[in-house]
């Protein structure tokens, strides 16, 4: 089954702001990108990732089937956020997670 293209969206920030940050450099090239995700570089789905996020989460620029964004401050952080919901939780920020009403309920269970 194929990939939503919310999902290989996000895919493809997260990627985008790994290589900013690891090579340094400001445009990344989207098929690198989408071979360092490890998703499929459609180029239907890249040309409408530039269109929907040109201005938004960065510039983007097509020429020759050569595809290029860089990030702006707002891409940067929403590739952060998805990319820290990624990361696995700790025991610790799994019982954080609980809401309180449902360690009353726990409680009242062994109370009872």
């Amino acid at each position: 089954m194929s990939q939503s293209f919310n999902s290989w969206k996000r895919d493809l920030l997260v990627s985008i702001y790994q290589i900013e940050e690891r090579d340094g450099v400001g445009a990344v090239d989207l098929n690198a990108a989408c071979e360092n995700a490890g998703i499929d570089p459609d180029e239907n789905r890249i040309v409408a990732f530039i269109n929907e996020e040109r201005g938004v989460l960065g510039e983007g620029a097509g020429v020759l089937d050569i595809y290029s964004f860089e990030l702006n401050s707002t891409g940067r952080e929403k590739a952060e956020q998805i990319a820290a919901s990624r990361k696995p939780k700790s025991f610790g920020q799994r019982l954080k997670s609980v809401p309180r009403s449902d360690w009353i309920a726990l409680g009242a269970f062994f109370v009872s």
